[in-house]
């Protein structure tokens, strides 16, 4: 396998439908995150077998980063066309994901928080093959 590197993400059109959250990538290929997110003060925990999808989105401007945290099988090319973005973190390390939103690595998972208060919404998409499960990271009243 070839090696992964961390990749900064761009800023990317996001849209709030009946159907869940839809990003357009830069090569104009769109997803939609269908599961409803639900809110969580507490950060989320992505094992190992499941893929952790993160959203920072303002939906005053319609517009967001998609990070991929800990993935490694999606070529860094792939990525950069895509528009997306990719945090690596290696057990008992923490990374920034974004502004406000780290990533703690440990051995069989990832987990997913924030630091404090943010003016943005931020999700967390933990995907495997049987299922996906959405959280709105927020902070404590």
């Amino acid at each position: 396998m070839a090696s992964r590197s961390n990749i900064s993400p761009a800023t990317l059109p996001v849209e709030w439908t009946e159907a869940g959250i839809e990003v357009t990538y830069l090569d104009g290929r769109r997803v939609t995150y269908r599961a409803p997110p639900e809110a969580t003060t507490e950060a989320v925990r992505a094992p190992a077998s499941s893929q952790a999808h993160v959203l920072i989105s303002d939906r005053d401007s319609g517009s967001g980063t998609v990070v991929y945290v800990n993935d490694h099988k999606t070529a860094d090319e792939i990525l950069q066309d895509s528009g997306v973005g990719r945090v690596l973190v290696a057990a008992g390390d923490v990374a920034t994901v974004a502004p406000g939103v780290d990533a703690i690595g440990y051995r069989e998972a990832v987990e997913i928080g924030l630091e404090g208060p943010t003016d943005r919404d931020v999700y967390v998409f933990v995907e495997n093959q049987l299922r996906e499960r959405a959280y709105q990271l927020q902070v404590t009243a």
